[in-house]
């Protein structure tokens, strides 16, 4: 009977949100609809809850851990999709970026049941989903915000690289000739794109992901194979790989 009620629920919640998807450019008229349509259907879910009695535990721990997040978490998602929305200021290009940052700090203090969700955990399923667990609601909290996080990646319209400035970025620090050696030898082995892509291009992308510049990589391909050892650099890594391996076999057996 709950079940069957829960499904009536969400098919009737999912037939008022059919114009537009859930992850989608939304005004803010329509948020507030569903938001007040989740909130009226939850309300009357809440009430056929409370006088349901379940016949085995395994089934109360289904009904809150798997059943019911199908549906709350539209309820959670679009109570912090028109805060979300409502309080962005005119003009601020940043927002969305602060939108993923506030998630981001959000989902760390819940990161113990992030991880208990994704490996698809049991040792706490009775502790956690039964009526008077105030962690019962926990997976709902977890799918709204998978569903925020994909919001806001939609509605923050800038490119990859300025994205990719928001994280600090790694410089490389050895010489501009290793660099040189080391993409000759990315590309020499294929290891982008099947080897579909050019000497040029994995140049460009790398050096703009480790900020160096060699603006001229087949002068500097020149350079590296007038060399009596060009690869010198290639030859240096595999010695560190052989060294790390020979400290760590005598850490293992002591010898």
């Amino acid at each position: 009977m709950l079940l069957e009620k829960l499904q009536y629920i969400i098919n009737e919640f999912d037939g008022k949100c059919q114009e537009l998807p859930h992850i989608s450019r939304m005004n803010f008229d329509t948020i507030r609809y569903r938001f007040s349509e989740a909130r009226r259907l939850l309300e009357h879910l809440s009430v056929l809850e409370n006088d349901y009695t379940f016949e085995k535990g395994d089934d109360e721990v289904q009904y809150y851990k798997l059943y019911k997040p199908a549906f709350t978490s539209y309820c959670i998602y679009y109570e912090r999709l028109l805060y979300l929305e409502s309080n962005k200021p005119f003009g601020d290009e940043s927002y969305y970026k602060e939108c993923r940052d506030t998630l981001k700090a959000n989902s760390k203090e819940i990161i113990k049941y992030i991880s208990y969700y994704r490996i698809k955990e049991t040792c706490n399923d009775q502790e956690y989903f039964n009526r008077s667990s105030n962690k019962k609601d926990i997976f709902a909290v977890i799918k709204a915000y998978e569903m925020l996080e994909k919001y806001i990646d939609f509605k923050d319209g800038r490119s990859i690289e300025e994205k990719i400035n928001d994280t600090p970025l790694l410089k490389w620090t050895k010489s501009k000739a290793d660099f040189a050696e080391m993409v000759n030898g990315f590309h020499l082995n294929k290891c982008f794109n099947d080897g579909n892509t050019t000497l040029e291009e994995i140049n460009e992308n790398l050096g703009r992901l480790w900020n160096v510049d060699v603006p001229d990589i087949h002068s500097a391909t020149h350079d590296i194979l007038q060399r009596k050892e060009p690869a010198k650099f290639s030859i240096s890594l595999m010695d560190s790989i052989r060294n790390k391996k020979k400290l760590l076999l005598e850490k293992l057996f002591g010898r």
